[in-house]
C-alpha cells in the first residue's frame, strides 16, 4: 500500500528541515555580519524561501508525482539526467554529514563532553535509520508529536529569558544600511535551498498537490519565527552575541526566577535534539528514495543502513572538527547548494518547458491563407 502523509505532517517535516539547525547556528552566524539588525535578516530570507518554493512548485507541475531523479532523467535523458542525479546523491551525502556533525558537536558540548564523537554519531544515526525504516507515515506521526511540544517549550523559554531583555540594543535600526543584513542573509539562503526536499515528499501527499498559497504561508511563518527569535537573542545577549557559538542556549541560561526556577537549558537541549533528529530523518529518507530511483531498486529500505554508515564515516572524515565545518558553511555551502541543487532543478524545468512549448506549437493548427 502506498504511503501517504497529510498536508499538516508535510508542513511540520519541512519546517524542521529548515528551522532545526537554524535554531542552533544562525544567530551566531548572522552576528558575524550584523548584530543590531540581525532581526531583519529573515526578511531577505523570506524572499529566498519563496523563490526556492516557486522552483520546486514548477518542478512538481512539470513532473507530477516524480522524485528529483525521475524528473531529471525525464527531462534530460538517462545519461545527463543520471549524471546530475549522481551529483545530487553526493549532495545528500554531504548535507547529512553536515547536520550530523552539527548535532553531535552540540550534544558533546552540552551533555556528553566525555563521550567520543564516533560513539555519539553512531547512536544518532542508528536512531535516524530506525525512524526512516518505519516509512514516511511514521516520520509524519513523529513530527506531529514533536512539533507542538517543541513550539510551546521554545516559546516559553524565550518569554522567560526576556526578563533580562533590553530592546534599545536594536537601535539605531539600519544605521549601516542593508549591506550587512544582506551579507548575513547568505547562510540563511543556504537553508532555504533545503526546501527542495519537499519534492520527494510531496509525491506521497494525501489530497491535492501543494499550491502557491502553501508556500506563501510557509515562508511567512518561518520569517515571523526568525524575527522573534533574533529580537529576543539580541535584546538578551547584546554585545556578547558574537562570542557565543549557541546564542539561544546562552539566552536560556540567563533565566533565573528565585533560587528554584533556573537551569532550564536542558529543556532547550532536548528540544533541539528532537527537531534535528526529525531533520536528519527527512534528509536520509529523501536520499534513499532518490537512490532507489537512481539504482532502480524495488524498495528504499535496503539502502537505509548502508547510507547511515556512510554518513557516520563522512561526518568524521569530511568535517574532523568544528572549524572545518564552520569554514565550509560560511564560505562554500551557499555556492555549492545553489550550483548542485537549484541549477539542476532549473535546467530540468527549463528543458521541459521548452519541450512543451515546441510540442504545443507543433500541434497548433496552421492559419488559413
Amino acid at each position: 500500500m502506498r504511503e501517504q502523509i497529510s498536508r499538516l505532517q508535510l508542513f511540520y517535516l519541512m519546517m524542521w528541515v529548515i528551522l532545526a539547525t537554524g535554531y542552533l547556528t544562525l544567530p551566531f552566524a548572522i552576528s558575524h555580519f550584523t548584530q543590531r539588525d540581525g532581526w531583519l535578516v529573515p526578511i531577505p530570507f523570506l524572499a529566498g524561501i519563496w523563490l526556492v518554493f516557486l522552483l520546486t512548485l514548477a518542478f512538481s507541475r512539470h513532473f507530477p508525482r516524480q522524485t528529483i531523479t525521475e524528473g531529471l532523467q525525464t527531462a534530460l535523458g538517462s545519461l545527463v539526467g543520471g549524471f546530475l542525479s549522481f551529483i545530487l546523491s553526493i549532495w545528500f551525502f554531504i548535507f547529512i554529514c553536515i547536520v550530523v556533525r552539527e548535532l553531535v558537536t552540540f550534544v558533546d558540548v552540552t551533555i556528553l563532553p566525555e563521550t567520543p564523537y564516533y560513539v555519539t554519531a553512531a547512536v544518532v544515526l542508528a536512531s535516524v535509520a530506525y525512524a526512516v525504516s518505519l516509512g514516511l507515515e511514521g516520520l509524519g506521526r513523529i513530527a506531529e508529536i514533536v512539533t507542538p511540544m517543541v513550539m510551546v517549550l521554545s516559546a516559553s523559554l524565550l518569554l522567560l529569558a526576556l526578563q533580562h531583555a533590553d530592546f534599545t540594543h536594536i537601535q539605531p535600526i539600519l544605521a549601516d544600511n542593508w549591506h550587512p543584513v544582506l551579507k548575513g542573509s547568505v547562510l540563511p539562503w543556504t537553508f532555504a535551498v533545503e526546501l527542495c526536499l519537499v519534492i520527494p515528499l510531496s509525491r506521497y501527499l494525501k489530497g491535492p498537490a501543494i499550491k502557491l498559497r502553501d508556500g506563501f504561508i510557509f515562508g511567512l511563518i518561518l520569517a515571523v519565527i526568525g524575527i522573534l527569535i533574533e529580537l529576543a537573542v539580541i535584546a538578551v545577549l547584546r554585545s556578547t552575541l558574537q562570542f557565543s557559538n549557541y546564542p539561544i542556549l546562552e539566552a536560556v541560561r540567563t533565566i533565573s526566577y528565585g533560587q528554584f526556577f533556573e537551569h532550564l537549558d536542558p529543556l532547550y537541549v532536548v528540544a533541539i535534539t528532537l527537531t534535528i533528529l526529525v531533520k536528519l530523518s527527512v534528509i536520509q529518507y529523501g536520499w534513499v528514495v532518490e537512490l532507489q530511483q537512481l539504482l532502480q531498486l524495488k524498495d528504499y529500505r535496503p539502502a537505509v543502513w548502508s547510507t547511515s554508515f556512510a554518513a557516520w564515516a563522512g561526518s568524521i572524515f569530511l568535517f574532523p572538527n568544528t572549524t572545518a565545518l564552520n569554514d565550509f558553511m560560511l564560505f562554500s555551502a551557499f555556492s555549492y547548494f545553489v550550483l548542485t541543487v537549484l541549477l539542476s532543478l532549473s535546467l530540468a524545468v527549463g528543458v521541459q518547458s521548452l519541450r512543451s512549448l515546441i510540442h504545443g506549437s507543433d500541434k497548433s493548427p496552421n492559419p488559413r491563407h
